[in-house]
């Protein structure tokens, strides 16, 4: 063995320094296109959060100043258009977050939130003050509900996806090497910001003069 890296030793290091980089740039492609993917599903997601919360706040508000006798008609249709709209754009972002791996809204979600959001009283809750004061009631209730449920549920589908970091993990390991030599806690505080870059470097160099020893033995 050692012959043969004595005798082939020059194209061992060029391969092996090509695979290193090879494999390096592939890690760092690899984690570009995680981080970008991430961000543009995250991107999409503040688009799709910001529908529901416009949607749902307005229906809160329009539906806790509707007067039955005295509404505007015009209002009334351009406020369920709008919501018809919102309902479509929503179901794409839904159908665009699902291809990124983030499954936000199911089908028992969408059908309800479009049922809130496009429901309107028939002539018989309208000729009903009781039973249209219950549907009113109803609806301002059920939007605010699911506001804050299908937010606090797109919002863990993506932390559940994509966890957070809540250290480094260089933090978790020097705290054990503190936690073990807890004498030394000012001298591996200073150390931290140089481990890493003295520990690359170290066995970079390491590598290189061991391969470099066997090609060219010391006599």
């Amino acid at each position: 063995m050692k012959e043969f890296i004595t005798s082939y030793g020059t194209i061992l290091t060029i391969i092996s320094s090509w695979t290193l980089v090879l494999i390096g740039w592939a890690i760092v492609f690899n984690g570009t296109k995680y981080i970008a993917s991430r961000n543009e599903s995250r991107s999409i997601l503040s688009e799709l959060s910001r529908y529901i919360e416009v949607r749902f706040n307005e229906s809160i508000e329009f539906w806790s100043i509707y007067d039955k006798d005295k509404i505007d008609k015009t209002k009334e249709k351009t406020y369920f258009k709008k919501n018809a709209l919102a309902i479509s754009r929503i179901k794409s972002c839904n159908l665009l977050l699902e291809r990124y791996g983030l499954q936000v809204i199911d089908k028992k979600d969408f059908i309800t939130i479009k049922k809130v959001l496009t429901l309107s009283p028939d002539n018989e809750l309208l000729k009903s003050h009781e039973l249209f004061e219950a549907f009113r009631e109803n609806k301002i209730l059920s939007s605010n509900r699911l506001c804050n449920e299908v937010l606090t549920s797109i919002n863990l589908a993506f932390i559940d996806l994509h966890p957070p970091v809540k250290k480094p993990i260089l933090d978790t390991l020097f705290k054990k090497i503190e936690l073990k030599y807890s004498f030394l806690s000012k001298e591996i505080n200073y150390i931290k910001p140089y481990f890493m870059g003295l520990f690359f470097s170290t066995t970079l160099i390491f590598t290189y003069f061991y391969i470099g020893s066997l090609i060219y033995p010391i006599k």
